[in-house]
């Protein structure tokens, strides 16, 4: 890449803000073909059309814990990235989500006088609420992806912030119009026998921590209701490589890549607190959520969380509509709440407040307004 080149650095740093991120580079390709994109990311970024010069895979790391482990290769990526930034300058940084890695790379890319650009906001909402001074000193556009992060911003004097929708809404319509025969077709499922879908979570911990698990909490109320199919969806062929000896011992079905074709036909889910949350609510499926952090981090989470309610549906809703369990998960405890909502009035309540959730997100084209506002801030950036 030319240093002289129209060039945008585009950071994410996990298998959700890969997805997200290469929606948008997508956009931006597509309103100006002209800018070239590099940066960190995964496959996704990749086929969009951004030049992946550090691969995401070394940085892919969640909890106190598992960054103080990961250390030495969040150092290299960052110093490979300020490098690469310090040497092509480009017009704008759009950094997605990935907070504990993208407001310090802020920080230097400030020293660098390089615009950022951050789509989906750390949940300062949640946590760390002092980081909102922070980001107003570093982040020259925020883009927001949930309807309560524009006020709260405002409230605490940051101007420069823009609800664009939820990508979400755009990247689960193709799988909202298709035949869910059609789906059950494809993953090799009989038209009319219940499925329970399993997320069991994107990272090698998680998965160790929830698999076994949340498959031993379906396979009870599968029993209790005259059977049904356990289908497990990790998002790759390597995490289902990490998954498979967990479960081996159960009678379920794995289907790397198809998370969100096993919620779409599932009767009922288990899903690991997250981003498959707001996925559930969106496709409609009704669900229990369930996290097991490690002891460290669940000390750290018990002091620093202060929401009322950890799954995004949620807290965009102000109320429990999936049921959560953080402490003391176990396949009876899950069980125990996702069986009253396989029929009657619990299911029904749940369907219809997961409707009004997926109305709050807004409408189709978060990703193309993201784009937009971007395209935007680079232009009025190079006119000055």
């Amino acid at each position: 890449m030319e240093s002289h080149a129209l060039n945008v650095l585009m950071v994410a740093g996990e298998t959700s803000g890969d997805i997200h991120a290469a929606s948008v580079a997508s956009e931006i390709l597509a309103l100006r073909p002209d800018i070239r994109l590099w940066g960190m990311g995964g496959d996704h970024m990749r086929s969009a059309g951004v030049a992946i010069e550090r691969p995401m895979r070394a940085t892919e790391v969640m909890g106190t814990v598992e960054v103080l482990a990961s250390l030495g290769r969040i150092h290299n990526a960052m110093k490979r990235l300020v490098d690469l930034a310090r040497s092509r300058m480009p017009a704008a940084a759009v950094l997605t989500d990935y907070s504990d890695f993208n407001l310090r790379f802020a920080r230097r890319l400030r020293t660098l006088s390089i615009p950022v650009v951050y789509f989906i906001s750390p949940k300062v909402w949640a946590w760390r609420k002092g980081r909102t001074r922070t980001i107003r000193q570093l982040v020259d556009l925020m883009l927001l992806i949930l309807p309560f992060e524009e006020d709260f911003y405002t409230a605490r004097g940051m101007k420069n912030v823009k609800y664009v929708g939820n990508p979400l809404v755009d990247q689960l319509a193709p799988i909202l119009q298709r035949d869910p025969a059609a789906i059950r077709s494809e993953l090799g499922l009989p038209a009319d026998e219940p499925v329970i879908g399993v997320l069991a979570g994107s990272r090698p911990r998680e998965i160790r921590r929830h698999a076994a698990v949340f498959v031993q909490a379906a396979l009870q109320v599968a029993s209790r209701f005259g059977g049904a199919r356990v289908l497990l969806a990790p998002p790759d062929d390597e995490k289902a490589a990490i998954l498979r000896p967990l479960v081996s011992s159960f009678p379920v079905e794995i289907h790397p890549g198809k998370s969100r074709e096993v919620l779409r036909v599932s009767h009922c889910a288990i899903v690991k607190s997250g981003t498959g949350t707001l996925e559930a609510a969106v496709l409609g499926t009704p669900a229990v959520v369930a996290y097991r952090a490690g002891f460290f981090n669940s000390i750290v989470g018990h002091y620093l969380v202060s929401t009322r309610y950890f799954s995004l549906p949620n807290i965009i809703a102000g109320s429990e509509i999936y049921p959560e369990i953080m402490r003391g998960v176990s396949a009876q405890a899950i069980a125990d709440r996702l069986a009253p909502l396989w029929q009657g009035e619990a299911r029904d309540e749940m369907l219809a407040s997961l409707r009004e959730v997926s109305l709050r997100l807004g409408p189709p084209g978060a990703s193309r307004r993201a784009a937009e506002a971007v395209v935007a801030f680079i232009d009025s950036k190079t006119a000055t």
